[in-house]
């Protein structure tokens, strides 16, 4: 028996490593521990094959005999639930998130919200530096380790004529919640959990027939996060991903493991199809439904109405595999990108118009923001723009503006300070090039001088 073994069994609710580690926090063999929940009583179970369920906190350990219930049940109340342990051991369940500092998580657990939709989430992390965690947490979140490709033989690529082609299975999958593995059961094909957003708020639907909503027989997308909409045209692409939760074990959650998410957008090529990125999607309340999820996989469907199948739809190329974890691939900062520069069609016209960007004035500049410090400036000084060139190498008659002309331009040109006034019988202009045609050379040594009025 090892040393730290035997300094565990020779504590009770005591160690000698507080003094040194205050802060030792989280389960024992923690991929071992196994939780289920129990939406009618409210309460989670925590199980361990040695027959015993240790849990520190702030340097203490605290034995149960497995399977361990703790006493506590969550309020009777439709919403989200954290469970965690706090001083002397107490658990608490709370509908604010835990407190990495100060809280040891537990599990989650989704009641009831919406009606009828209940499960439990993994959260027996193993011992982890609180900073550390919730650093991880923030910038990574959830992955796939392993496993979780769609199931050979359960679709087929462009299988047009019988459902059976279009309603893939998943393998088994290993994925981690940064310390935290867990392995999800594979999905056998046939009967979804589908997930779509309707005016921001989560809509699942279990126990579907198809991964992907269906209307007068035409498969359906989620525009844009706020309604469902059928497919516009004859080859029209629309996506589905598949999600994948580290739920508890118990036979309510399982029905959750595994998630169709409705794609938000319709295209009209595969290539913009898989383009669709999910971290411009509008995951709505999703943050307070899910701790934990990865999406991984990524599966075009393309519509026409020859087609044999419900929805009119065939899988039109093998599926994309996602790489990253839960905040690379959604946002970094949480479900929705918070940062600037991770929004969409921050380059698209109207995007950033000139009155809505501040600007700080100075001097006799009043205005705050850029449009209206532009009109000031045009108002109160003659718009143009001058080209200047002195004549050197060989006399010249040609000269490139650097500036695009048209037709409506006012122009002065002039030759050493002397003004050549008459367009047609002094110069002439060459709106294509960019270029003055002088009707007589210009000697070296010569300046011209060509000033282009924009208003």
């Amino acid at each position: 028996m090892g040393l730290f073994q035997k300094i565990f069994d020779s504590v009770t609710r005591k160690s000698l490593v507080y003094p040194f580690y205050p802060r030792l926090d989280g389960f024992e063999d923690p991929k071992n521990i196994g939780i289920s929940y129990s939406s009618t009583n409210r309460q989670m179970t925590f199980t361990h094959f040695s027959g015993e369920v240790a849990i520190w906190h702030k340097g203490l350990r605290y034995s149960y005999a497995s399977p361990y219930t703790p006493a506590e049940a969550h309020p009777d109340t439709p919403g989200d639930y954290f469970l965690y342990m706090v001083d002397g051991g107490t658990r608490v369940w709370d509908t604010i998130v835990w407190d990495l500092m100060t809280h040891t998580p537990m599990a989650f657990a989704n009641y009831n919200n919406p009606t009828g939709i209940s499960y439990g989430i993994r959260e027996c992390h193993g011992f982890m530096d609180a900073e550390t965690h919730e650093e991880l947490h923030d910038k990574i979140g959830t992955y796939r380790k392993s496993g979780g490709l769609l199931t050979a033989g359960t679709y087929t690529v462009q299988g047009s004529t019988a459902n059976a082609q279009v309603t893939p299975g998943t393998d088994q999958v290993v994925v981690r919640d940064e310390d935290l593995p867990t392995t999800i059961a594979a999905w056998p094909e046939g009967s979804y959990t589908r997930l779509h957003f309707i005016s921001g708020v989560a809509v699942f639907t279990k126990a579907s027939a198809l991964p992907y909503p269906v209307s007068a027989n035409t498969i359906q997308y989620n525009t844009g996060g706020t309604s469902l909409a059928v497919a516009p045209a004859n080859n029209s692409y629309i996506n589905v991903y598949t999600l994948y939760i580290p739920v508890t074990s118990d036979t309510e959650s399982q029905e959750f493991r595994v998630l169709w998410l409705t794609g938000q957008g319709t295209f009209t090529s595969l290539a913009t199809a898989q383009a669709e990125d999910l971290r411009n999607f509008n995951w709505g309340d999703l943050a307070g439904l899910l701790s934990e999820f990865v999406p991984y996989v990524q599966t075009t469907f393309r519509y026409n109405t020859t087609y044999g199948t419900t929805g009119r739809v065939r899988i039109e190329a093998n599926p994309i595999y996602i790489a990253g974890s839960k905040s690379s691939i959604i946002g970094v900062s949480g479900v929705t990108p918070t940062t600037h520069n991770n929004l969409s069609g921050r380059t698209d016209p109207g995007c950033h118009p000139g009155s809505a960007i501040e600007l700080t004035p100075s001097g006799t500049q009043v205005h705050t923001d850029v449009a209206a410090s532009i009109q000031a400036l045009y108002d109160k000084y003659p718009g143009y723009h001058d080209y200047i060139e002195t004549v050197s190498g060989s006399a010249k008659t040609t000269f490139n503006l650097d500036y695009d002309i048209d037709a409506a331009h006012k122009m002065d040109v002039g030759i050493d300070g002397r003004d050549q006034p008459i367009e047609g019988t002094h110069w002439s202009r060459d709106i294509g090039n960019n270029q003055i045609t002088m009707t007589e050379p210009i000697n070296v040594g010569s300046v011209f001088k060509c000033r282009i009025y924009l208003k």
